[in-house]
């Protein structure tokens, strides 16, 4: 029981510190900006950007911002002074629809991966399953426990992220708040050429949380 309260306790951490205010689609706002390797002047410059860099708000720390650039899926942070807001995160809608268990493979089933690889542009699934691993080594190492076990393509523009049992200990801000994290992370993949889907799938098949964009 003890256990389960510090796990708890953790998750919450990273949750609503870790991953505070993600999601939101910024832009570079002057013409040589660093991207460094943590929040401060004191860590390397990993590359340096220009203006107008589209990039995707990861965390917060102080006056820092974690992003990572959408156009070349690198990550590091920038002084929030140098960004500004070009589109803002929407909560994340919940829903408890169920989805059909997983059967074996047919023609149409192989027909609507292929759909939902297309649609992916490629290697975006990949891209995004390296974000799905980096998020779980977080919660590693914040709590000692895995919150996704799976990424399943659903064409059309949707991604089905499979959560662990350890999900459930995440409050729901910070549920809305990984939603977030993960639908802006799909988009950035994908690209701003079509819609994008997020559904969270809990171990019993439960779509829990999800979040679209046209």
């Amino acid at each position: 029981m003890h256990r389960a309260a510090v796990l708890s306790s953790c998750i919450a951490l990273l949750a609503t510190t870790a991953l505070a205010a993600p999601g939101d689609r910024l832009v570079v706002t002057a013409d040589l900006v660093n991207v460094r390797a943590g929040p401060g002047t004191e860590y390397r410059v990993q590359l340096q950007v220009g203006r107008n860099r589209p990039a995707i708000e990861l965390t917060r720390e102080g006056e820092w911002v974690e992003v990572e650039l959408t156009d070349s899926a690198v990550q590091g942070w920038i002084h929030q002074s140098l960004l500004e807001v070009s589109s803002r995160a929407q909560p994340a809608a919940p829903a408890m629809s169920e989805l059909p268990r997983p059967s074996a493979p047919t023609s149409q089933s192989s027909t609507d991966t292929a759909q939902g690889l297309a649609v992916a542009d490629g290697d975006a699934l990949t891209r995004f399953r390296s974000s799905i691993d980096m998020l779980n080594e977080r919660a590693l190492a914040a709590a000692g426990v895995e919150l996704f076990s799976g990424v399943e393509p659903a064409g059309d523009g949707t991604v089905r992220v499979l959560v662990t049992e350890a999900w459930n200990m995440v409050p729901e801000a910070g549920q809305s708040s990984y939603t977030n994290v993960l639908f802006g992370r799909w988009r950035a993949a994908v690209g701003d050429g079509g819609a994008a889907r997020v559904q969270v799938v809990d171990p019993s098949g439960t779509v829990v949380s999800e979040k679209a964009e046209p």
